[in-house]
């Protein structure tokens, strides 16, 4: 069986999601992202795929700065409630009721609910049909006390990932979140 080239994402694993976070001024924002990916080691750069009409995009053009956030499965519901699309003056943090983090390096805050913060500053983007990659070069990274206290091992992080292709389906480790 063949699939139509445009529902490709059905044909691929699911995909951990993250949280980043940003700053519009002095307003936190915090969104989703499952289109996340490592580039290199040495150095240490991440990237993203972001559409340009999402407030992340052009928060961390104009700044420079953004954190990437691993939430755990716990999460899931208030993950779904930060990819609202609010004004760009309201924060998606006190929609979702998680908490701000002052972020140890750059400016944008981490989320504390979050199993890792990796604070990132902007190396460069391109577009890439209807997102734009960003690449961030790692300036922190921080665990959580829990993963502090348990060590990070091959089981690391259980972390929320999504399922593809257009659907709204969560799992964590291969179980189905309802």
């Amino acid at each position: 069986m063949d699939l139509d080239p445009n529902d490709y994402l059905k044909a691929t694993p699911p995909m951990p999601v993250v949280l980043i976070s940003t700053l519009y001024g002095d307003v936190p924002n915090v969104a989703p992202y499952a289109w996340f990916m490592p580039i290199s080691m040495d150095p240490p750069i991440l990237g993203a795929a972001i559409r340009d009409s999402r407030d992340t995009f052009l928060n961390i053009i104009e700044t420079g700065e953004f954190v990437v956030n691993v939430p755990g499965p716990e999460l899931k519901k208030k993950v779904i409630m930060t990819s609202k699309a609010l004004p760009r003056d309201r924060s998606e943090f006190d929609h979702a009721g998680l908490t701000p983090k002052k972020s140890k390096v750059v400016a944008p805050p981490s989320v504390a609910e979050c199993l890792t913060r990796i604070e990132c500053k902007l190396e460069w983007y391109k577009e890439a049909g209807d997102h734009h990659v960003v690449l961030g070069r790692v300036v922190n990274v921080s665990i959580s006390g829990e993963l502090e206290e348990n060590g990070i091992d091959a089981n690391f992080p259980n972390a929320l990932m999504h399922i593809g292709g257009g659907r709204n389906l969560y799992s964590s480790l291969g179980e189905i979140l309802k």
